[in-house]
């Protein structure tokens, strides 16, 4: 089960890795439509890592799924901290995308200022027409193919003549609010004491960092048991930036573990 970072461009994180997933590793692959991303927003309040946490589980049971692998980038890797830590009798293993190892910095704003920030980038983010914002949104990417141009233009649509991003606003100023204030490090030591096998995905453009391998060395102190790799010249974005190393490296863990 995957739940993709908080990215207007997650609607198709999988299009690459699912499918090598399921032929060459055996695993039957469900990637989560994060509330107010792709599909009707939560109210704001709901948005707490461990409400999202309860959502989980609550969609194996509607799945009848007793126990799963679960595979979480960013946002959702900061959802499945929280997740192992209450409920690691419904998962065989997790696995950490470049996130749950750090926390964001608390800025001490409020929920109504997070989520007025948040409506104000949403309005700024538009285009006049496709090939100005697929020449924009590649900008800075290690790696360029039409797999990935086809998950940035999930995050979009047409409207009023204009690109404009799917996601609510609404949405993505709560979801950070929950991850600050439900911070996932909090989850560690908990994780720590459990026998579920752990894997972390490191990118280099974080991990390399002084904070990020200091973050990365007190994630292994606290969580021993776990596998650590880094993934060399990537960006936060491991799937985008390195898929065939990611998609190993998980398939790979995965396949054992799960």
């Amino acid at each position: 089960m995957y739940w993709p970072g908080l990215t207007p461009f997650g609607a198709l994180a999988l299009n690459e890795a699912g499918p090598i997933w399921a032929e060459t590793y055996g695993q039957h692959v469900f990637s989560i439509s994060p509330p107010g991303m792709e599909t009707a927003a939560l109210p704001s309040e709901e948005y707490l890592l461990t409400r999202l946490a309860s959502l989980v589980v609550d969609l194996l049971d509607a799945l009848d799924v007793e126990r799963s692998t679960f595979v979480g980038h960013s946002w959702g890797a900061s959802v499945g901290c929280h997740l192992a830590a209450r409920s690691p009798e419904r998962l065989s293993a997790l696995v950490l995308l470049d996130a749950g190892y750090q926390d964001m910095a608390d800025d001490g704003k409020d929920l109504p200022v997070r989520i007025d920030e948040a409506r104000a980038a949403t309005a700024e983010y538009t285009f006049p027409d496709w090939d100005a914002f697929l020449e924009a949104a590649r900008e800075g990417r290690r790696r360029l193919s039409p797999a990935l141009d086809e998950r940035l233009r999930a995050g979009m649509r047409e409207e009023h003549g204009r690109i404009a991003l799917v996601s609510a606003a609404e949405a993505a100023g709560a979801a950070i609010h929950g991850v600050i204030s439900e911070p996932p490090t909090a989850q560690l030591e908990t994780i720590g004491q459990l026998a579920l096998p752990v894997l972390l995905l490191v990118s280099s453009e974080r991990g390399d960092t002084d904070d990020g391998q200091a973050a990365v060395e007190r994630f292994q102190r606290v969580v021993p048991l776990a596998k650590v790799v880094r993934i060399a010249d990537s960006g936060h974005d491991l799937l985008a930036d390195q898929p065939e190393e990611t998609i190993r490296c998980v398939g790979e863990f995965v396949r054992e573990h799960g």
